[in-house]
């Protein structure tokens, strides 16, 4: 695989400015990330890059580009020869539709409180909030993906997105836990609830992103069974932002 800019549609349409992903290859060399990157900039207004930790070349070639720090990613699954969660004693999950769903996006744009977007000053909050909202709807309508909620009565208490690409891999998009109910352990019961129902619908391996700055995410994967696999810088650029 060579280097690459991948325009991200989706992400255009939301922030309203052409925006893409910096796909950089292994081996990239420093000088040849910059080539790319200035090229990037004259073409795009928003621009994301993932670089592994150790990689300090190519951090520093981002960042004499422009690229500021936005979080720290991190990449965690449950291997296909590991046990499943235990799910005795969980609560009663319904599909989300309607007004329920709308109720779960609601609750995502209140909850996600730590994220790279969030830590992006460049952002509009509201617009962040936004992001949620729409990433709950839109993991509703995609091929292979469901949203799963706890209620109490008409209240959502929490959600979870998840769903199973054509190679067999399932993955966890949000998890979200009303304020009322944090603590409760209701965020591990919906971690348990992808895991099963995407390993019922033929999921080999699982997987989620997290930061690594969210501990309270950290620790409800790993008491299901998620390991760290990788991590990651995330860099983003803006027009005109550059300090």
């Amino acid at each position: 695989m060579t280097s690459m800019v991948e325009a991200l549609a989706w992400d255009t349409e939301f922030w309203g400015v052409a925006t893409a992903r910096v796909v950089v290859a292994d081996g990239e060399t420093p000088a040849a990330l910059s080539a790319l990157l200035t090229t990037a900039m004259g073409e795009f207004k928003f621009l994301q890059v993932l670089l592994p930790l150790d990689a300090v070349g190519l951090i520093v070639a981002a960042e004499e580009c422009g690229f500021r720090f936005a979080d720290v990613r991190c990449l965690l699954d449950i291997p296909e020869n590991m046990p499943l969660p235990n799910t005795s004693g969980e609560p009663s999950f319904v599909a989300a539709s309607g007004d329920v769903l709308s109720a779960a996006a609601e609750l995502a744009a209140r909850s996600h409180s730590i994220s790279r977007f969030v830590s992006d000053a460049s952002l509009d909050p509201q617009a962040t909030s936004d992001l949620y909202r729409r990433w709950v709807l839109r993991d509703a309508g995609a091929h292979g993906w469901e949203v799963d909620v706890v209620l109490d009565g008409s209240d959502v208490l929490g959600y979870v997105t998840y769903g199973v690409d054509s190679a067999g891999e399932g993955s966890i998009g949000l998890i979200g836990v009303a304020e009322a109910a944090r603590g409760s352990g209701l965020g591990n019961a919906l971690a348990s609830r992808a895991v099963l129902q995407c390993r019922a619908a033929g999921a080999r391996r699982m997987t989620v992103v997290t930061q690594a700055g969210n501990a309270s995410a950290m620790r409800m994967y790993r008491s299901v069974g998620f390991g760290v696999v990788s991590m990651g810088c995330w860099l983003h650029w803006h027009l005109g932002s550059q300090g």
